[in-house]
């Protein structure tokens, strides 16, 4: 997949999700707009599989599932941790990144793509590979990326800059620019 580089200033919805999933992230649809779109999450999980059972190279470390569950519950986006049972189920961290809550800050996504592009390049997986390796406490690593919070804003800018040629600097859902 091509760098971040190549979006320009303002991606749409559906070329970022191209992109994550040309780097081998998952996708996730972790709930609903208010205006009916899906709500994304791209996720990578590492497994240290040494860890997980604590005994190298046991048949329990390749039954853990490699995909996190990301879901809605009673109408909230949740992330929760896989099902399958492991020696040490506090061993296991996220880290989520997340752009676009206000829907009007394009540059915060471009900023994401690169963090997303960098966490995925060569060095940085022997990096993260070598933390799992070396830690005590972490038996697995999921990167989360929510690169559109506010999809209805980023939309509503994103067509108001096709129109007007100008970003309509919305920070919250369904303030529609009237024309004047």
């Amino acid at each position: 997949m091509g760098p971040a580089d190549s979006f320009g200033l303002s991606p749409t919805v559906d070329e970022v999700e191209k992109w994550f999933l040309g780097l081998g992230y998952e996708r996730h649809v972790v709930g609903k707009s208010l205006m009916g779109r899906d709500l994304v999450a791209f996720s990578k999980r590492f497994v240290d599989e040494t860890t997980i059972s604590g005994t190298p190279s046991s048949p329990a470390a390749s039954a853990v599932p490699t995909r996190p569950s990301l879901g809605r519950d009673d109408g909230e986006a949740t992330i929760s941790r896989p099902s399958a049972t492991t020696s040490n189920d506090s061993s296991h961290r996220a880290v989520l990144f997340q752009s676009l809550v206000h829907g009007n800050e394009p540059l915060g996504l471009l900023a994401l793509l690169h963090t997303a592009a960098a966490l995925s390049a060569g060095s940085s997986l022997h990096r993260m590979k070598k933390l799992l390796d070396t830690s005590q406490d972490i038996s697995s690593l999921e990167l989360v990326f929510f690169p559109v919070v506010n999809v209805d804003a980023y939309q509503l800018n994103l067509d108001a800059f096709k129109r007007y040629g100008e970003y309509g600097c919305r920070r919250t859902n369904l303030r529609v620019r009237l024309p004047t």
